[in-house]
């Protein structure tokens, strides 16, 4: 059995080898080989870099660690209305995180496929995706949906410009397992929301969205395989989940621009919402936060700083989405967090990063911090 493992793991390492090999070649000729006809003009490179230390302290148990995270990414316009995007970052197969942590006596650290996905864009306003992709749907607090997550599938994104009333409707199909033997667990997100400009310093972004999910009940939720992707914090009878994940989403943003001179240049009031049919109790979760500052930290003193509470019970979402900074991606939590960053250099940031956390139904606690210093290029 030991053999038979090591052979498989040898096997998965080299088809990772030769895809990050395949896609670092292709790039690379692409880039220079004119036999391709790719214009220089429509390629874009970009990538960042993260060095992380970690301590945190669960159930009393003290826990120090230090990681890095790798992303490179590419676009090619190959079109008018056609763009093919592709990414590697280091991390783990889970797929929620791409920090790697330093370990392993010294090894060797894989990167992976982060996303690869088409844009096509038949007429103006619909944008139609297809691959593994960032995720498409508005989600301004990067709570419910850890920020690391890549969809895979298919989506459509219709966008509606009317000053001073913006609408858009998004949809999808995404693969959650693929079974050879049964059918597929799948997710179908329907998202319509829309903007509206109360002045023009002051902008609300809303949206709903119902998630509809077919076949979870071929789930194994005791397979070993499901638990490298899961918190295992839902609720479970046998082999199977309790409930289904039918869940409405409800989530928004209120900004406001011009604050307080260069002191203050924004801030925006963060809210989320998620309600599960099916359950009695235990179905739902909601982020209430406030963001303050730039929009984004490019050069020397810029900064922004977020904070939020949240409340996800048990029963409210899957286990395989959230965030995996609060107590390894659970439900049934409930907390606070803090994020500063500050740029400390032209393109570089210093991120510091507090959560407290707890269960809802338990005693398990959380206290949490990270600090980053990031590097975009």
């Amino acid at each position: 059995m030991e053999e038979k493992l090591r052979m498989r793991n040898r096997s998965r390492a080299v088809k990772r080898s030769v895809i990050v090999g395949s896609l670092a070649f292709l790039l690379f000729f692409g880039a220079f080989s004119s036999s391709l006809a790719i214009d220089l003009e429509n390629l874009y490179l970009s990538g960042d870099f993260r060095l992380r230390y970690r301590w945190s302290d669960i159930e009393d148990q003290s826990r120090h660690r230090a990681a890095l995270r790798l992303r490179i990414n590419a676009s090619i316009l190959l079109h008018n209305t056609v763009q093919f995007a592709f990414g590697l970052g280091s991390g783990q197969q889970s797929g929620r995180s791409a920090m790697q942590t330093f370990t392993d006596y010294f090894s060797s650290k894989p990167l992976w496929i982060d996303h690869a996905y088409i844009t096509w864009t038949p007429v103006n306003n619909l944008s139609l995706y297809g691959g593994k992709m960032k995720n498409p749907l508005f989600n301004p607090a990067d709570y419910l949906w850890d920020a690391d997550l890549r969809l895979e599938g298919f989506a459509a994104d219709f966008q509606l410009y009317t000053y001073p009333v913006d609408g858009f409707f998004v949809t999808g199909m995404f693969w959650i397992e693929e079974f050879s033997t049964k059918a597929d667990p799948v997710m179908f997100p329907f998202q319509v929301g829309g903007s509206v400009s109360i002045t023009p310093q002051i902008i609300l972004e809303m949206a709903a969205t119902y998630y509809l999910f077919t076949n979870l009940d071929q789930i194994d939720v005791t397979d070993p395989n499901y638990d490298d992707y899961s918190a295992g914090t839902n609720s479970r009878t046998g082999t199977q989940f309790t409930y289904d994940y039918d869940c409405l989403g409800v989530n928004g943003e209120l900004f406001f621009s011009n604050v307080w001179g260069p002191f203050i240049p924004t801030a925006s009031l963060i809210g989320e919402f998620v309600y599960n049919f099916d359950p009695s109790t235990e179905n739902l979760g909601y982020l209430g936060g406030v963001k303050f500052g730039h929009l984004d930290v490019f050069n020397f003193k810029e900064w922004n700083a977020t904070y939020g509470f949240f409340h996800l019970e048990r029963d409210a979402w899957l286990d395989i989405f959230p965030s995996t900074t609060i107590l390894d991606g659970a439900t049934n939590v409930t907390g606070h967090l803090i994020v500063v960053n500050f740029g400390i250099a032209p393109q570089t940031w210093l991120r510091l990063h507090v959560d407290i956390a707890q269960e809802l139904v338990g005693s398990n606690k959380q206290n949490l911090f990270q600090a980053d210093v990031n590097f975009r290029f």
